[in-house]
């Protein structure tokens, strides 16, 4: 399963199951997928909450599942049209990422546009890609 895979499962997973569409007043879903060591996916969504609360973010919600050199894929999922939207992990959730041994981020920030974060080289990169077709017009992946 590649990547794009991968950020589309973490977008189909970030709306699935919402119960209570039209009460939950956030204009984005946020899910996470990760692709663990040992082969096994696990999956997170943000947590709704009234305040800001780092520890309801998809992102540190699947590290607890993930553990040492998985790779995280995170999408948002924009309420206004469907489309992906930034996901780039926040300084909280990047800490924790290195935290629990995180090899690699990707993360959606248009629909024709995704991020990697390295954590084995402390690189971040962008790159063109239609994540839905998953055609790329970069000249190489980010490493």
């Amino acid at each position: 399963m590649g990547f794009t895979n991968l950020l589309q499962l973490a977008g189909e997973f970030a709306i699935s199951d919402i119960n209570n569409k039209n009460e939950d007043i956030r204009h984005f879903f946020l899910g996470a997928v990760a692709l663990r060591a040992d082969g096994v996916i696990v999956k997170a969504r943000n947590g709704s909450s009234v305040l800001p609360c780092p520890h309801a973010h998809a992102e540190a919600r699947v590290c607890r599942k993930a553990g040492r050199n998985s790779i995280i894929f995170v999408a948002r999922i924009r309420r206004d049209n469907g489309e992906f939207g930034m996901a780039r992990p926040c300084k909280n959730c990047k800490n924790k990422m290195i935290r629990y041994g995180i090899k690699k981020c990707y993360y959606t920030v248009s629909s024709n546009e995704y991020g990697v974060i390295s954590f084995e080289n402390r690189n971040e990169c962008v790159r063109e890609k239609n994540i839905y077709k998953g055609k790329s017009n970069a000249n190489k992946e980010c490493k």
